[in-house]
Protein backbone atom coordinates (compact mmCIF):
# COMPACT_ATOMS: atom_id res chain seq x y z
CA UNK A 1 0.00 0.00 0.00
CA UNK A 2 2.70 2.60 0.74
CA UNK A 3 4.25 2.00 -2.41
CA UNK A 4 1.29 2.64 -4.70
CA UNK A 5 0.66 5.65 -2.60
CA UNK A 6 3.83 6.81 -3.11
CA UNK A 7 3.30 6.49 -6.78
CA UNK A 8 -0.43 8.18 -6.70
CA UNK A 9 1.31 11.34 -5.20
CA UNK A 10 4.39 11.88 -8.05
CA UNK A 11 1.37 11.02 -10.12
CA UNK A 12 -0.83 13.05 -8.48
CA UNK A 13 -3.30 14.82 -10.91
CA UNK A 14 -4.26 11.25 -12.77
CA UNK A 15 -6.03 9.85 -9.71
CA UNK A 16 -8.05 12.71 -9.25
CA UNK A 17 -8.99 12.58 -13.38
CA UNK A 18 -10.04 9.05 -13.19
CA UNK A 19 -12.30 9.45 -10.41
CA UNK A 20 -14.12 12.21 -11.44
CA UNK A 21 -14.35 10.69 -14.93
CA UNK A 22 -15.51 7.77 -13.51
CA UNK A 23 -18.07 10.22 -11.13
CA UNK A 24 -19.55 11.72 -14.63
CA UNK A 25 -19.99 8.23 -16.28
CA UNK A 26 -22.04 7.06 -13.19
CA UNK A 27 -24.23 10.32 -13.25
CA UNK A 28 -25.00 9.58 -16.75
CA UNK A 29 -26.13 6.29 -16.74
CA UNK A 30 -27.79 6.34 -13.59
CA UNK A 31 -30.14 8.81 -15.45
CA UNK A 32 -30.41 7.26 -18.45
CA UNK A 33 -32.36 4.52 -16.45
CA UNK A 34 -34.76 6.58 -15.42
CA UNK A 35 -35.56 8.40 -12.02
CA UNK A 36 -39.00 7.51 -10.50
CA UNK A 37 -40.34 8.99 -6.87
CA UNK A 38 -40.38 5.97 -5.32
CA UNK A 39 -39.57 2.42 -6.00
CA UNK A 40 -41.90 -0.43 -6.56
CA UNK A 41 -42.36 -2.57 -3.33
CA UNK A 42 -44.52 -5.52 -2.81
CA UNK A 43 -46.61 -6.50 0.24
CA UNK A 44 -47.82 -9.54 1.74
CA UNK A 45 -51.83 -8.78 0.27
CA UNK A 46 -52.65 -9.61 -3.43
CA UNK A 47 -54.85 -7.41 -5.11
CA UNK A 48 -57.19 -8.98 -7.66
CA UNK A 49 -58.70 -6.34 -10.56
CA UNK A 50 -60.86 -7.37 -13.28
CA UNK A 51 -62.90 -5.58 -15.88
CA UNK A 52 -65.75 -7.18 -17.54
CA UNK A 53 -67.52 -6.40 -21.07
CA UNK A 54 -69.72 -3.49 -20.90
CA UNK A 55 -72.31 -5.51 -22.87
CA UNK A 56 -72.45 -8.25 -19.87
CA UNK A 57 -75.89 -7.84 -17.43
CA UNK A 58 -75.39 -7.62 -13.71
CA UNK A 59 -76.24 -11.01 -13.31
CA UNK A 60 -73.55 -12.32 -15.97
CA UNK A 61 -70.71 -10.10 -13.65
CA UNK A 62 -71.60 -11.71 -10.70
CA UNK A 63 -71.43 -15.08 -11.93
CA UNK A 64 -68.19 -14.27 -13.60
CA UNK A 65 -67.28 -13.00 -10.03
CA UNK A 66 -68.86 -16.35 -8.01
CA UNK A 67 -66.71 -18.07 -10.89
CA UNK A 68 -63.28 -16.16 -9.94
CA UNK A 69 -64.34 -16.87 -5.86
CA UNK A 70 -64.43 -20.31 -6.85
CA UNK A 71 -61.00 -20.84 -8.64
CA UNK A 72 -58.29 -18.24 -6.48
CA UNK A 73 -59.96 -20.07 -3.33
CA UNK A 74 -58.31 -23.38 -5.01
CA UNK A 75 -55.30 -22.11 -5.75
CA UNK A 76 -52.43 -23.37 -3.32
CA UNK A 77 -51.49 -20.71 -0.76
CA UNK A 78 -54.56 -18.70 -0.52
CA UNK A 79 -55.60 -17.95 3.05
CA UNK A 80 -58.92 -17.01 3.29
CA UNK A 81 -61.53 -16.08 0.79
CA UNK A 82 -65.07 -13.59 1.50
CA UNK A 83 -67.11 -12.08 -1.02
CA UNK A 84 -69.23 -8.57 -0.47
CA UNK A 85 -71.16 -7.12 -3.18
CA UNK A 86 -72.20 -3.01 -3.66
CA UNK A 87 -75.31 -3.89 -0.98
CA UNK A 88 -73.29 -4.80 1.99
CA UNK A 89 -74.28 -8.60 1.87
CA UNK A 90 -71.06 -10.91 1.89
CA UNK A 91 -69.69 -13.53 3.65
CA UNK A 92 -66.78 -13.69 6.55
CA UNK A 93 -62.72 -13.67 5.07
CA UNK A 94 -60.25 -11.80 3.62
CA UNK A 95 -60.98 -11.84 0.56
CA UNK A 96 -63.46 -9.00 -0.97
CA UNK A 97 -65.34 -8.61 -4.29
CA UNK A 98 -66.67 -5.59 -4.41
CA UNK A 99 -69.22 -4.07 -7.01
CA UNK A 100 -71.06 -1.06 -6.89
CA UNK A 101 -74.87 -0.90 -8.50
CA UNK A 102 -73.49 1.87 -11.00
CA UNK A 103 -70.66 0.14 -12.13
CA UNK A 104 -70.62 -3.48 -11.77
CA UNK A 105 -68.35 -4.70 -14.72
CA UNK A 106 -65.43 -2.94 -12.57
CA UNK A 107 -64.42 -5.51 -9.86
CA UNK A 108 -61.91 -5.72 -7.25
CA UNK A 109 -60.49 -8.42 -4.50
CA UNK A 110 -58.08 -8.64 -1.77
CA UNK A 111 -56.38 -12.12 -1.15
CA UNK A 112 -54.53 -12.84 2.27
CA UNK A 113 -51.78 -15.72 1.53
CA UNK A 114 -51.20 -18.34 3.91
CA UNK A 115 -49.60 -17.32 7.38
CA UNK A 116 -45.32 -17.44 6.61
CA UNK A 117 -45.71 -16.26 3.15
CA UNK A 118 -44.10 -13.30 3.14
CA UNK A 119 -40.83 -13.72 1.32
CA UNK A 120 -40.69 -11.90 -2.55
CA UNK A 121 -40.14 -15.29 -4.25
CA UNK A 122 -43.36 -17.27 -2.70
CA UNK A 123 -45.34 -14.28 -3.33
CA UNK A 124 -44.57 -14.37 -6.96
CA UNK A 125 -45.13 -17.68 -7.12
CA UNK A 126 -48.36 -17.60 -5.44
CA UNK A 127 -49.17 -14.24 -8.50
CA UNK A 128 -48.40 -17.00 -11.30
CA UNK A 129 -50.73 -19.46 -9.90
CA UNK A 130 -53.50 -17.06 -9.21
CA UNK A 131 -52.89 -15.68 -12.83
CA UNK A 132 -52.80 -19.39 -14.63
CA UNK A 133 -55.89 -20.17 -12.33
CA UNK A 134 -57.88 -17.15 -13.53
CA UNK A 135 -56.52 -17.32 -17.67
CA UNK A 136 -60.03 -18.90 -18.62
CA UNK A 137 -62.36 -16.34 -16.94
CA UNK A 138 -63.95 -14.06 -19.43
CA UNK A 139 -63.09 -11.17 -17.69
CA UNK A 140 -59.72 -8.78 -18.03
CA UNK A 141 -58.08 -9.77 -14.94
CA UNK A 142 -54.73 -8.23 -13.33
CA UNK A 143 -52.91 -9.33 -10.28
CA UNK A 144 -50.54 -7.30 -8.06
CA UNK A 145 -48.65 -7.60 -4.84
CA UNK A 146 -47.07 -4.19 -5.29
CA UNK A 147 -47.79 -1.73 -2.35
CA UNK A 148 -47.65 1.34 -5.13
CA UNK A 149 -51.15 0.51 -6.40
CA UNK A 150 -52.57 1.85 -3.23
CA UNK A 151 -50.71 4.86 -3.52
CA UNK A 152 -51.39 5.66 -6.94
CA UNK A 153 -53.79 8.88 -6.25
CA UNK A 154 -51.27 10.42 -3.83
CA UNK A 155 -48.01 9.96 -6.26
CA UNK A 156 -50.29 11.40 -8.89
CA UNK A 157 -48.92 8.17 -11.38
CA UNK A 158 -48.53 8.63 -14.67
CA UNK A 159 -48.31 11.60 -17.65
CA UNK A 160 -50.17 15.04 -17.37
CA UNK A 161 -49.71 17.62 -19.72
CA UNK A 162 -51.61 20.74 -18.63
CA UNK A 163 -52.85 22.96 -21.43
CA UNK A 164 -53.88 26.48 -20.07
CA UNK A 165 -56.21 28.80 -22.48
CA UNK A 166 -59.58 30.73 -22.28
CA UNK A 167 -61.70 28.81 -25.02
CA UNK A 168 -62.79 25.86 -24.52
CA UNK A 169 -62.64 24.26 -28.11
CA UNK A 170 -59.14 25.45 -28.71
CA UNK A 171 -57.85 23.43 -25.75
CA UNK A 172 -59.81 20.45 -27.21
CA UNK A 173 -58.55 20.82 -30.32
CA UNK A 174 -54.84 21.21 -29.15
CA UNK A 175 -55.30 17.99 -26.13
CA UNK A 176 -56.24 16.58 -29.69
CA UNK A 177 -52.88 16.99 -30.90
CA UNK A 178 -50.98 16.41 -28.00
CA UNK A 179 -53.03 12.67 -27.96
CA UNK A 180 -51.20 12.49 -31.57
CA UNK A 181 -47.89 13.29 -30.05
CA UNK A 182 -47.89 10.99 -27.12
CA UNK A 183 -49.28 8.22 -28.80
CA UNK A 184 -46.26 8.55 -31.05
CA UNK A 185 -43.89 7.94 -28.14
CA UNK A 186 -43.75 3.58 -27.78
CA UNK A 187 -44.52 3.33 -24.17
CA UNK A 188 -47.52 5.23 -23.49
CA UNK A 189 -51.23 3.68 -22.79
CA UNK A 190 -54.68 4.80 -21.81
CA UNK A 191 -54.03 8.18 -23.61
CA UNK A 192 -57.28 10.83 -22.65
CA UNK A 193 -57.66 13.75 -22.86
CA UNK A 194 -60.42 13.72 -20.09
CA UNK A 195 -63.70 13.95 -23.27
CA UNK A 196 -63.80 10.06 -24.35
CA UNK A 197 -66.98 9.67 -22.45
CA UNK A 198 -68.36 13.21 -22.22
CA UNK A 199 -71.88 13.99 -19.98
CA UNK A 200 -75.20 14.28 -21.69
CA UNK A 201 -76.65 17.51 -21.54
CA UNK A 202 -80.38 19.46 -21.86
CA UNK A 203 -80.56 23.00 -22.41
CA UNK A 204 -83.65 24.50 -22.42
CA UNK A 205 -84.23 27.87 -24.43
CA UNK A 206 -86.92 30.02 -23.31
CA UNK A 207 -88.94 32.26 -25.89
CA UNK A 208 -88.67 35.61 -23.16
CA UNK A 209 -90.99 37.97 -25.54
CA UNK A 210 -93.86 34.63 -25.25
CA UNK A 211 -93.03 34.06 -21.76
CA UNK A 212 -93.88 37.90 -20.98
CA UNK A 213 -96.68 38.20 -22.78
CA UNK A 214 -98.27 35.08 -20.74
CA UNK A 215 -97.44 36.89 -17.62
CA UNK A 216 -94.52 33.92 -16.76
CA UNK A 217 -91.46 34.98 -15.86
CA UNK A 218 -87.93 33.28 -15.64
CA UNK A 219 -87.33 33.20 -12.11
CA UNK A 220 -91.02 31.18 -12.20
CA UNK A 221 -89.53 28.63 -14.49
CA UNK A 222 -86.36 27.88 -12.41
CA UNK A 223 -88.39 27.55 -9.59
CA UNK A 224 -90.90 25.08 -10.98
CA UNK A 225 -88.35 22.98 -12.40
CA UNK A 226 -86.25 22.80 -9.15
CA UNK A 227 -89.43 22.27 -6.83
CA UNK A 228 -89.94 19.04 -9.57
CA UNK A 229 -86.24 18.11 -9.00
CA UNK A 230 -86.09 17.83 -5.33
CA UNK A 231 -88.00 15.13 -4.13
CA UNK A 232 -87.14 15.21 -0.78
CA UNK A 233 -88.40 17.43 2.45
CA UNK A 234 -88.74 17.67 6.14
CA UNK A 235 -92.09 18.40 7.07
CA UNK A 236 -91.88 17.32 10.70
CA UNK A 237 -89.50 17.28 13.05
CA UNK A 238 -90.43 14.45 16.44
CA UNK A 239 -89.02 14.65 19.64
CA UNK A 240 -87.71 10.94 21.10
CA UNK A 241 -86.68 10.53 24.48
CA UNK A 242 -84.84 14.52 24.39
CA UNK A 243 -83.31 13.55 20.69
CA UNK A 244 -84.73 16.02 17.76
CA UNK A 245 -85.31 13.27 15.10
CA UNK A 246 -86.16 14.95 11.29
CA UNK A 247 -88.97 13.41 9.21
CA UNK A 248 -88.08 13.10 5.82
CA UNK A 249 -90.65 12.64 3.36
CA UNK A 250 -89.35 11.07 0.00
CA UNK A 251 -91.52 11.64 -3.19
CA UNK A 252 -90.38 9.60 -6.60
CA UNK A 253 -94.14 9.41 -7.68
CA UNK A 254 -93.82 12.03 -10.22
CA UNK A 255 -90.20 12.68 -10.90
CA UNK A 256 -89.04 15.22 -14.10
CA UNK A 257 -87.43 13.53 -16.98
CA UNK A 258 -86.83 15.03 -20.12
CA UNK A 259 -89.69 13.12 -21.50
CA UNK A 260 -92.26 15.62 -19.11
CA UNK A 261 -89.97 18.87 -18.44
CA UNK A 262 -92.25 20.74 -20.53
CA UNK A 263 -95.52 19.99 -19.30
CA UNK A 264 -94.72 21.69 -16.40
CA UNK A 265 -97.43 23.88 -15.72
CA UNK A 266 -97.74 27.41 -14.68
CA UNK A 267 -101.00 29.57 -13.64
CA UNK A 268 -101.49 32.89 -14.62
CA UNK A 269 -104.12 35.57 -13.90
CA UNK A 270 -105.65 37.39 -16.36
CA UNK A 271 -108.74 39.88 -17.20
CA UNK A 272 -111.44 38.60 -19.24
CA UNK A 273 -113.45 40.49 -21.91
CA UNK A 274 -115.62 41.93 -19.17
CA UNK A 275 -112.73 43.36 -16.88
CA UNK A 276 -112.66 40.16 -14.08
CA UNK A 277 -109.47 38.35 -13.03
CA UNK A 278 -109.47 34.71 -14.72
CA UNK A 279 -106.56 32.36 -13.86
CA UNK A 280 -105.09 30.70 -17.00
CA UNK A 281 -102.89 27.53 -17.00
CA UNK A 282 -99.96 27.23 -19.60
CA UNK A 283 -97.80 24.46 -20.02
CA UNK A 284 -93.70 24.96 -20.46
CA UNK A 285 -94.63 23.78 -23.77
CA UNK A 286 -95.88 27.06 -24.96
CA UNK A 287 -92.63 29.27 -23.97
CA UNK A 288 -89.74 26.85 -24.37
CA UNK A 289 -87.88 24.02 -26.50
CA UNK A 290 -85.54 22.19 -25.80
CA UNK A 291 -82.56 20.73 -27.73
CA UNK A 292 -80.00 18.06 -26.25
CA UNK A 293 -76.39 18.21 -26.65
CA UNK A 294 -73.02 16.96 -24.39
CA UNK A 295 -70.37 18.52 -22.62
CA UNK A 296 -67.31 17.35 -19.94
CA UNK A 297 -68.58 16.70 -16.86
CA UNK A 298 -66.28 20.06 -15.04
CA UNK A 299 -64.10 22.16 -16.22
CA UNK A 300 -60.84 22.92 -14.41
CA UNK A 301 -59.43 26.38 -13.70
CA UNK A 302 -55.54 27.33 -12.58
CA UNK A 303 -54.76 30.95 -12.39
CA UNK A 304 -57.76 32.64 -13.88
CA UNK A 305 -57.97 30.26 -17.33
CA UNK A 306 -59.18 27.30 -18.12
CA UNK A 307 -57.18 23.78 -18.19
CA UNK A 308 -57.33 20.57 -19.52
CA UNK A 309 -55.13 17.88 -18.93
CA UNK A 310 -53.83 15.10 -21.35
CA UNK A 311 -53.02 11.75 -19.36
CA UNK A 312 -51.54 8.69 -20.03
CA UNK A 313 -49.84 5.59 -18.08
CA UNK A 314 -46.70 4.25 -18.36
CA UNK A 315 -46.51 0.41 -19.66
CA UNK A 316 -44.74 -1.95 -17.52
CA UNK A 317 -41.14 -1.87 -18.09
CA UNK A 318 -40.85 1.66 -19.11
CA UNK A 319 -40.11 4.74 -16.95
CA UNK A 320 -42.02 7.86 -16.83
CA UNK A 321 -39.29 9.96 -16.88
CA UNK A 322 -37.70 8.75 -19.70
CA UNK A 323 -40.36 8.05 -21.75
CA UNK A 324 -41.43 11.93 -20.83
CA UNK A 325 -38.44 13.19 -22.46
CA UNK A 326 -38.70 11.88 -25.98
CA UNK A 327 -42.56 14.05 -25.49
CA UNK A 328 -41.14 16.97 -24.48
CA UNK A 329 -38.66 16.43 -27.29
CA UNK A 330 -41.78 16.30 -29.62
CA UNK A 331 -43.41 19.03 -28.31
CA UNK A 332 -40.92 21.60 -28.25
CA UNK A 333 -41.30 22.05 -32.51
CA UNK A 334 -45.52 22.03 -31.82
CA UNK A 335 -46.77 25.57 -32.13
CA UNK A 336 -48.75 26.69 -29.37
CA UNK A 337 -51.32 29.38 -30.60
CA UNK A 338 -51.02 32.76 -28.98
CA UNK A 339 -52.22 33.06 -25.36
CA UNK A 340 -51.97 29.25 -25.00
CA UNK A 341 -49.70 27.39 -23.02
CA UNK A 342 -48.61 23.96 -21.11
CA UNK A 343 -46.95 22.53 -18.39
CA UNK A 344 -45.95 19.17 -17.12
CA UNK A 345 -47.93 17.69 -13.60
CA UNK A 346 -48.72 14.30 -12.18
CA UNK A 347 -46.29 12.27 -11.13
CA UNK A 348 -43.27 14.13 -12.37
CA UNK A 349 -43.93 17.52 -11.18
CA UNK A 350 -43.64 15.46 -8.00
CA UNK A 351 -40.31 14.28 -9.46
CA UNK A 352 -39.07 17.25 -9.92
CA UNK A 353 -39.95 18.93 -6.78
CA UNK A 354 -38.38 15.87 -4.81
CA UNK A 355 -35.14 16.49 -6.84
CA UNK A 356 -35.42 20.17 -5.86
CA UNK A 357 -35.69 19.48 -2.16
CA UNK A 358 -33.47 16.78 -1.95
CA UNK A 359 -30.43 18.74 -3.70
CA UNK A 360 -31.53 21.68 -1.02
CA UNK A 361 -30.95 19.21 1.47
CA UNK A 362 -27.93 17.81 0.44
CA UNK A 363 -26.17 21.51 0.24
CA UNK A 364 -27.41 22.60 3.72
CA UNK A 365 -26.49 19.14 4.96
CA UNK A 366 -22.27 19.81 3.08
CA UNK A 367 -22.59 23.27 4.59
CA UNK A 368 -22.80 22.45 8.00
CA UNK A 369 -21.06 19.45 7.82
CA UNK A 370 -17.84 21.68 6.74
CA UNK A 371 -18.48 24.05 9.58
CA UNK A 372 -18.57 21.15 12.00
CA UNK A 373 -15.00 20.44 11.04
CA UNK A 374 -14.09 24.19 10.60
CA UNK A 375 -14.49 24.39 14.48
CA UNK A 376 -12.68 21.09 15.06
CA UNK A 377 -9.57 22.03 12.99
CA UNK A 378 -9.67 25.44 13.36
CA UNK A 379 -8.86 25.46 9.66
CA UNK A 380 -10.82 26.30 6.57
CA UNK A 381 -8.64 23.78 4.36
CA UNK A 382 -8.20 20.79 6.29
CA UNK A 383 -12.04 20.13 5.92
CA UNK A 384 -12.22 21.74 2.07
CA UNK A 385 -9.79 18.16 1.76
CA UNK A 386 -12.37 15.97 3.28
CA UNK A 387 -15.72 18.19 2.04
CA UNK A 388 -14.51 17.10 -1.52
CA UNK A 389 -13.88 13.58 -1.59
CA UNK A 390 -17.69 13.28 -0.78
CA UNK A 391 -18.83 13.75 -4.34
CA UNK A 392 -16.41 11.86 -5.14
CA UNK A 393 -17.54 8.98 -2.99
CA UNK A 394 -20.72 8.92 -4.13
CA UNK A 395 -19.22 7.23 -7.29
CA UNK A 396 -19.34 4.30 -5.20
CA UNK A 397 -23.23 4.54 -4.25
CA UNK A 398 -23.95 5.25 -8.51
CA UNK A 399 -21.99 1.95 -8.93
CA UNK A 400 -23.77 0.13 -6.41
CA UNK A 401 -26.84 1.71 -8.40
CA UNK A 402 -25.90 0.69 -11.83
CA UNK A 403 -24.54 -3.28 -11.00
CA UNK A 404 -28.22 -3.84 -9.44
CA UNK A 405 -30.50 -2.42 -11.47
CA UNK A 406 -31.61 0.15 -9.21
CA UNK A 407 -33.39 3.41 -10.57
CA UNK A 408 -32.83 7.08 -8.95
CA UNK A 409 -35.64 7.78 -6.58
CA UNK A 410 -35.95 9.39 -3.33
CA UNK A 411 -35.27 6.05 -0.66
CA UNK A 412 -31.62 6.54 -2.96
CA UNK A 413 -31.59 10.18 -2.74
CA UNK A 414 -31.96 9.62 0.82
CA UNK A 415 -29.08 6.90 1.08
CA UNK A 416 -26.57 9.55 -0.70
CA UNK A 417 -27.65 11.80 2.53
CA UNK A 418 -26.41 9.27 5.28
CA UNK A 419 -23.36 8.51 2.95
CA UNK A 420 -22.46 12.39 2.76
CA UNK A 421 -22.65 12.19 6.98
CA UNK A 422 -20.47 8.87 7.59
CA UNK A 423 -18.41 9.45 4.63
CA UNK A 424 -16.59 11.95 6.21
CA UNK A 425 -15.72 10.03 9.23
CA UNK A 426 -12.58 8.51 7.96
CA UNK A 427 -11.35 11.55 6.41
CA UNK A 428 -11.27 13.37 9.41
CA UNK A 429 -9.10 10.57 10.73
CA UNK A 430 -7.18 10.79 7.94
CA UNK A 431 -6.60 14.55 8.00
CA UNK A 432 -6.00 14.86 11.85
CA UNK A 433 -3.02 12.27 11.85
CA UNK A 434 -1.51 13.48 8.96
CA UNK A 435 -1.27 17.15 10.99
CA UNK A 436 -0.30 15.61 14.14
CA UNK A 437 2.82 13.75 12.50
CA UNK A 438 3.70 16.75 10.77
CA UNK A 439 3.71 18.91 13.68
CA UNK A 440 5.82 16.13 15.13
CA UNK A 441 8.62 16.96 12.81
CA UNK A 442 7.50 14.79 10.01
CA UNK A 443 7.71 15.94 6.20
CA UNK A 444 4.45 16.16 4.11
CA UNK A 445 4.74 13.18 1.99
CA UNK A 446 6.44 10.83 4.83
CA UNK A 447 3.25 12.04 7.28
CA UNK A 448 1.23 10.88 4.14
CA UNK A 449 2.10 7.92 3.67
CA UNK A 450 2.56 6.88 7.56
CA UNK A 451 -0.74 7.69 7.64
CA UNK A 452 -2.22 5.68 5.00
CA UNK A 453 0.15 2.86 6.34
CA UNK A 454 -0.73 3.36 9.88
CA UNK A 455 -4.35 4.23 9.72
CA UNK A 456 -5.62 1.74 7.44
CA UNK A 457 -7.11 -1.24 9.49
CA UNK A 458 -9.25 1.63 11.57
CA UNK A 459 -10.67 2.77 8.43
CA UNK A 460 -11.55 -0.60 7.23
CA UNK A 461 -13.09 -1.25 10.61
CA UNK A 462 -14.96 1.06 10.85
CA UNK A 463 -15.99 1.33 7.15
CA UNK A 464 -16.95 -2.52 7.65
CA UNK A 465 -18.94 -2.57 10.46
CA UNK A 466 -21.49 0.23 8.31
CA UNK A 467 -20.97 -1.84 5.36
CA UNK A 468 -21.65 -5.18 7.12
CA UNK A 469 -25.17 -3.38 9.22
CA UNK A 470 -26.27 -2.59 5.71
CA UNK A 471 -25.80 -6.29 3.89
CA UNK A 472 -28.45 -7.03 6.14
CA UNK A 473 -31.10 -4.73 4.58
CA UNK A 474 -29.69 -5.51 1.48
CA UNK A 475 -29.99 -9.68 1.54
CA UNK A 476 -33.72 -9.10 3.47
CA UNK A 477 -36.18 -11.53 1.19
CA UNK A 478 -39.28 -10.41 2.86
CA UNK A 479 -41.79 -8.26 0.51
CA UNK A 480 -41.78 -4.68 1.34
CA UNK A 481 -37.80 -4.57 1.75
CA UNK A 482 -37.41 -3.07 -1.27
CA UNK A 483 -38.48 0.22 -0.03
CA UNK A 484 -35.24 0.66 2.27
CA UNK A 485 -33.19 -1.81 -0.14
CA UNK A 486 -32.49 1.16 -2.02
CA UNK A 487 -30.87 3.22 0.48
CA UNK A 488 -29.19 0.44 2.25
CA UNK A 489 -26.99 -0.70 -1.68
CA UNK A 490 -26.29 3.18 -2.13
CA UNK A 491 -25.14 3.55 1.76
CA UNK A 492 -22.96 -0.06 1.53
CA UNK A 493 -21.28 0.47 -1.78
CA UNK A 494 -20.75 4.33 -1.27
CA UNK A 495 -18.77 3.87 1.90
CA UNK A 496 -17.22 1.05 0.14
CA UNK A 497 -15.94 3.04 -2.40
CA UNK A 498 -15.39 6.50 0.02
CA UNK A 499 -12.74 4.26 1.53
CA UNK A 500 -10.78 3.75 -1.53
CA UNK A 501 -10.77 7.69 -2.17
CA UNK A 502 -9.68 7.79 1.94
CA UNK A 503 -6.99 5.72 1.26
CA UNK A 504 -5.51 6.99 -2.15
CA UNK A 505 -7.34 10.46 -3.39
CA UNK A 506 -7.66 11.92 -0.23
CA UNK A 507 -3.69 12.10 0.25
CA UNK A 508 -3.28 12.94 -2.96
CA UNK A 509 -5.48 16.22 -2.92
CA UNK A 510 -3.71 16.74 0.81
CA UNK A 511 -0.22 17.01 -0.85
CA UNK A 512 -1.98 19.72 -3.43
CA UNK A 513 -3.54 21.72 -1.46
CA UNK A 514 -2.23 21.64 1.95
CA UNK A 515 1.02 23.13 1.30
CA UNK A 516 1.92 24.90 4.13
CA UNK A 517 3.04 23.72 8.01
CA UNK A 518 -0.16 23.16 9.66
CA UNK A 519 -0.61 25.13 13.06
CA UNK A 520 -0.90 24.01 16.75
CA UNK A 521 -3.60 24.54 18.12
CA UNK A 522 -4.44 25.77 21.37
CA UNK A 523 -7.26 23.72 23.24
CA UNK A 524 -7.23 26.51 25.69
CA UNK A 525 -6.05 24.44 28.78
CA UNK A 526 -2.95 24.66 30.62
CA UNK A 527 -3.53 20.93 32.82
CA UNK A 528 -2.84 19.04 29.85
CA UNK A 529 0.96 18.01 30.02
CA UNK A 530 0.86 14.31 28.75
CA UNK A 531 0.28 14.95 24.86
CA UNK A 532 1.09 12.20 22.86
CA UNK A 533 3.82 13.03 20.53
CA UNK A 534 2.34 10.79 17.49
CA UNK A 535 5.50 11.50 15.55
CA UNK A 536 8.11 10.38 17.61
CA UNK A 537 5.85 7.26 18.32
CA UNK A 538 5.85 6.40 14.49
CA UNK A 539 9.04 6.88 14.77
CA UNK A 540 10.20 4.67 16.85
CA UNK A 541 7.80 1.96 15.74
CA UNK A 542 9.96 2.53 12.56
CA UNK A 543 13.17 2.23 14.14
CA UNK A 544 12.09 -1.39 15.48
CA UNK A 545 10.56 -2.78 12.59
CA UNK A 546 14.53 -1.47 10.71
CA UNK A 547 16.28 -3.35 14.10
Amino acid sequence: YGKILAFFLRVKVIPIAVAAGLLAFCIFEVLRMGIVLLPDSGSDQVTLSATMDEEKTKEECYEIADEIVDKVSAVDGVAYIGAMDGDGAGGAGAFMLSASDADYHQLSAYIIPDEGMNTTKELNELLSRIRAAAAGIDAEIEVSNSMMGEMAALLGQGLEIDIFGKDYEELTRISEDFMEIVGEVEGFTNITNGMDEPEDEIHLEIDKDEAMRLGITEAEIYQKIAERLNTESTPVTLSVDGEDMDVTVVDELDTLTRENLLNIEFTTTSMDDEGNPAEETHLLSEVARLSYGSTVSSIERENGNRKLSVNAEAEEGYNLTLLTRQVSEKLDAYVMPAGYSYDFGGELENIYDMLRQMGLLMIVGAVLIYLVMVAQFQSLLSPFIVIFTVPLAFTGGLLGMLFTGTQMSLVALMGFLVLMGTVVNNGIVFVDYVNQLRLGGLDKKTAIVATGMTRMRPILMTALTTILAMMAMILNPEAGAEMSKDMAIVVAAGLAYATLMTLFVEPVLYDIFYRKQPRNIDVGSDDIDDVPDDAAEYLEMQGEKEV
